[in-house]
């Protein structure tokens, strides 16, 4: 195998994304253990079921599941050990960034793909989901891996040499992306694009692209058909949940957010750059850009779009009349292929309105892709800088220190920004681990020893409690994990997260209150024998409430839930806690505190126990 001794330069990279991964090493999310509670079952035989006997498809990581099912058997702590991989896979980004940014340079070695690199080193986004125990940044390998070899197969001479290993890489990596979440799948359309593309220009289909056909198809095929049988549908219940309503214009807004996240500005303002620089009519590029913006400021008032639209935009018009023409486009389909889907996965966050999760962890299987553009943007600005220094001064002595200084200019202010939000919020987001064992394991504990297998608890989060209360069966409000939740939701066309949307539509809280009276219906013949709630207390109101709290007697529960009973979860239960079924037949038991007294799980036992 070819030595690659410039990948040595990703080390100190690496070096600085470990570091922030140590801050972030305390974080996780409770969505984490339902992966783990799924991956549990397989591995004592139980299959792939969150409650015993409960066929649902309530995750969207298959993959991620069967990845951690190992730990079970190896006798591994398992939160160790998904954290571990996502760690791992955030430091694969570094060499999946790096070698994107150099197949758009010609596969030639170059100090501008660093940029692409240093983006990816500091990014909350990536230290984050790094150390959550999930499958972002395992998304972001498989995807940008796989579409990094479908444009190498793109680029071949002929169907000989290496070729058979660019379709088993490219198969393999696109296959287990399609297999870790829903949206992977979009990268075998992307797949089966390329391929028809090919043939289209070769006048015949190329046997890579029917090789690559076939094995998508061995193994898709299988997998779909075991959902069929194994589920009952080919829908995952976590669709049903979400997929209520659709919500553009909060959707618009969290995809502005995410282009005006920490250096993020300046990455789509460079992958635009490098789209217009290896554009062959440029001026016909700059021609459009500068009548859309004529059109949008004519027809939009919205200034908000002026720091992840129109600037980009104009640099973009700017640029393409201004600089001087570039000799390398042999790799304008590989850059084509990069800035579509990093625009596709733009309007995808749109589409699902907004992620109740933060730092964009759905953007994550692209964003290799939009670095390496933003490093091939660099390089272009670079060999204008490069042309200049060599018009001015003929000695060839400067221009070797322009790759180094162009690098290091861009990637101060990108580290800065970066820095400063990830320092910052370090301390709090490593403290979710913690928080996790003393509120909602902790719960989970205590119904497991008080109960028999079987035993149902209703509940809306549905993650680190049932973890830690195995054979319990758990009936989740929200609907993740609960399909005549989800049906109902789909039905009403409600978004959990977004129950507001459907209040302020005409009829929509008549509709809200129907559906909710429906589901209390619904969980109060399940017959349990455990109730419990999130309380949420407004951060203004925190440290009164702390205080009273805190003047409580350790045996007075009457004060307790008075204290309590105003802040319990409305919306996300159903108001559960206000029918006179539940009053009349459960009583408080215990809360636990989570997030400075601020969020609090609140458990009721039924009352014929």
């Amino acid at each position: 195998m070819r030595k690659r001794v410039d990948l040595l330069l990703l080390l100190p990279f690496a070096a600085v994304l470990g570091w922030l991964q140590s801050l972030y090493s305390g974080y996780i999310k409770d969505d984490t253990f339902i992966a783990l509670r799924y991956a549990r079952n397989v591995a004592e035989g139980h299959g792939m079921v969150f409650n015993y006997g409960q066929r649902l498809e309530g995750y969207t990581d298959f993959l991620w599941v069967i990845m951690s099912v190992p730990a079970f058997w190896l006798g591994v702590d398992p939160v160790t050990w998904v954290k571990g991989l996502a760690c791992l896979f955030g430091m694969l980004g570094l060499v999946v960034t790096y070698e994107l940014a150099r197949h758009l340079a010609g596969d030639r070695l170059t100090h501008y793909a660093l940029v692409g690199v240093g983006v990816w080193a500091v990014s909350g986004s990536v230290c984050l989901w790094s150390m959550a125990g999930m499958e972002p940044t395992a998304m972001a390998v498989f995807c940008s891996g796989g579409v990094l070899f479908l444009m190498k197969l793109w680029d071949r001479k002929d169907d000989g040499g290496d070729t058979h290993k660019l379709v088993i890489a490219a198969s393999v990596l696109l296959l287990a992306g399609a297999l870790c979440r829903p949206e992977g799948h979009l990268f075998l359309l992307v797949a089966a694009a390329v391929g028809l593309a090919d043939a289209a220009r070769r006048g015949y289909v190329p046997k890579p692209w029917v090789r690559m056909a076939v094995l998508f198809t061995l193994v898709m095929g299988p997998y779909h058909l075991w959902r069929y049988l194994y589920f009952g549908g080919l829908v995952p219940n976590t669709y049903l949940a979400k997929s209520g309503s659709l919500d553009v214009d909060s959707g618009a807004g969290f995809a502005g957010e995410l282009i005006a996240f920490q250096a993020n500005p300046g990455v789509f303002a460079l992958g635009l750059i490098a789209m217009m620089v290896g554009w062959r009519e440029r001026k016909v590029l700059a021609a459009v850009c500068i009548t859309f913006l004529a059109a949008r400021f004519a027809l939009v008032e919205d200034w908000s779009l002026l720091v992840w639209l129109d600037l980009p935009v104009a640099t973009v018009a700017v640029f393409g009349l201004a600089f001087p023409k570039s000799q390398d486009d042999d790799r304008w389909f590989a850059r084509g292929l990069a800035f579509v889907l990093a625009w596709v996965f733009v309007a995808y966050l749109v589409k699902v309105g907004r992620d109740e999760m933060k730092w964009f962890r759905l953007y994550l299987p692209v964003y290799p892709l939009a670095l390496a553009l933003a490093s091939d943007g660099a390089r272009r600005i670079g060999e204008g800088i490069e042309a200049l220094v060599e018009a001015v001064t003929p000695e060839p002595m400067g221009r070797p220190l322009v790759p180094v200084l162009v690098v290091i200019m861009l990637l101060v202010p990108a580290w800065k920004i970066s820095m400063e939000l990830n320092q910052g919020k370090a301390e709090r987001h490593s403290r979710y681990l913690k928080w996790s064992e003393e509120s909602f394991q902790e719960m989970g504990r205590y119904v497991r020893e008080r109960s028999e297998a079987g035993d149902v608890i209703v509940f809306q989060d549905m993650g680190a409690a049932p973890f830690a209360a195995g054979d319990l069966r758990w009936v989740d409000t929200i609907g993740i994990l609960d399909k005549r939740v989800a049906t109902e939701l789909k039905a009403e066309g409600v978004n959990p997260f977004l129950r507001g949307r459907k209040r302020n539509e005409p009829g929509g809280r008549e509709a809200l209150r129907a559906m909710d009276e429906r589901l209390r219906d619904y969980f109060l013949e399940q017959d349990p024998e455990w109730i419990a709630f999130v309380a949420y207390v407004a951060p203004k109101k925190r440290r009164k409430f702390k205080r009273n709290w805190r003047r409580l007697d350790e045996d007075d529960l009457e004060g307790q839930e008075k204290m309590l009973r105003p802040y319990l979860s409305r919306g996300h239960s159903h108001n559960l806690a206000r029918d006179d079924r539940f009053n009349d037949g459960f009583h408080y038991v215990m809360a636990w505190p989570r997030l400075f007294h601020g969020y609090w799980v609140v458990l009721y036992e039924a009352n014929d126990r």
